[in-house]
């Protein structure tokens, strides 16, 4: 099985393409999943159990929510859990993750956005990456100032997980 995990530096694009993977996917016969390992309850910029019930009419899942988006932490819980808990934490991660992935060719997963060289963000990504044995597609937006200074030490550390970096909302004259 194939698993995905979507991430982004800014707080756009993750939910579009992760459904425009998975109905490709559906589209070539794959049987798809969706996962969202934690939904952040304190987030401004994310609406994830909307997300989560567009991605499972999106993608036609039969799987209830409480399967595809088991968990809702505030900031401070999944901080605590990624850095003081961590080996219980990813073990319940993982059993959440088993169960939605059952019978499925490849789960697509989105993750937090605020990718970064530190942060919360970036050490879930690490973590559950490594855990679920994840390949990981980065979204960067596009700026005029866009260097590959701003993944770099990401794609360092992900290694051979990293399986692709797509810069976003590129205006059409810069195409």
């Amino acid at each position: 099985m194939v698993s995905l995990y979507i991430t982004a530096k800014e707080t756009y694009g993750k939910t579009a393409l992760c459904a425009g993977i998975g109905k490709k996917l559906l589209g070539n016969g794959k049987k798809v999943g969706f996962f969202l390992p934690v939904h952040l309850t304190d987030s401004p910029n994310s609406d994830s159990t909307s997300n989560a019930i567009l991605m499972k009419e999106t993608l036609g899942l039969t799987e209830s929510l409480e399967i595809i988006a088991p968990l809702s932490l505030s900031s401070k819980e999944l901080w605590q859990n990624l850095t003081e808990n961590t080996q219980d934490f990813l073990q319940q991660i993982k059993k959440n993750y088993v169960t939605a992935a059952k019978n499925k060719d490849v789960v697509v997963m989105e993750g937090l956005s605020g990718l970064s060289t530190d942060g919360l963000a970036t050490l879930a990504c690490y973590r559950f990456s490594e855990t679920l044995d994840a390949k990981v597609i980065v979204i960067l937006g596009y700026s005029k100032n866009l260097t590959p200074s701003d993944i770099s030490r990401v794609a360092q550390e992900l290694g051979e997980r990293l399986f692709g970096v797509i810069i976003n909302f590129v205006p059409e004259s810069r195409m």
